[in-house]
């Protein structure tokens, strides 16, 4: 028996076809796997443990099978490459990216924003250690003042005659 051998092209595409036939398995399979998951819960379970998407699901009707099945809308809008927030193609790989650049900006900077909020002591400490514990950085801050004050005398004395009335109108309130 003799082994004839095929073109390299030819096995190239047979691997290429297992590929994507086990590629649409695993997704056909995650997918009723999240089926399974989501119709016992309120909130979508797509993703791991801690960063679930959390989204509320809805009951739709499959019209193929006539059954309700529980649908999540973010989801939706990831699978079909559109942004959480708008209709903006997302910014990334389909299936995977949930944000335009703009909201993703958007979303960013809010996670800075209530990052600093709840360690806002940490921030201010931190500050305060970076020119105290430097003395070499103190000095040519307090140069640099010095030099901007000597330049800007007619600022420095509007700014210091403001804080004045500040510090008299709070006095007062006490």
């Amino acid at each position: 028996m003799t082994m004839r051998s095929r073109p390299a092209h030819a096995d190239e595409q047979l691997r290429e076809r297992r590929r994507r036939s086990a590629r649409l398995h695993r997704r056909r399979a995650f997918k009723a796997a999240l089926a399974r998951r989501n119709a016992q819960a309120t909130r979508c379970q797509f993703g791991p443990a801690h960063m679930k998407c959390g989204a509320r699901l809805e009951d739709r009707i499959d019209r193929q099978r006539g059954v309700v099945v529980r649908w999540c809308p973010q989801c939706d809008r990831r699978e079909r490459g559109i942004c959480r927030d708008c209709p903006s193609p997302v910014d990334g790989p389909v299936r995977k990216a949930i944000y335009c650049a703009v909201c993703r900006e958007r979303h960013r900077r809010a996670s800075i924003r209530r990052y600093a909020a709840a360690h806002l002591a940490e921030g201010r400490a931190k500050s305060r250690n970076y020119y105290a514990n430097d003395p070499e950085r103190r000095e040519r801050r307090n140069a640099y003042k010095r030099a901007y004050r000597k330049l800007h005398r007619d600022k420095t004395v509007r700014q210091k005659y403001r804080a004045g009335v500040r510090h008299n109108a709070a006095r007062e309130k006490m």
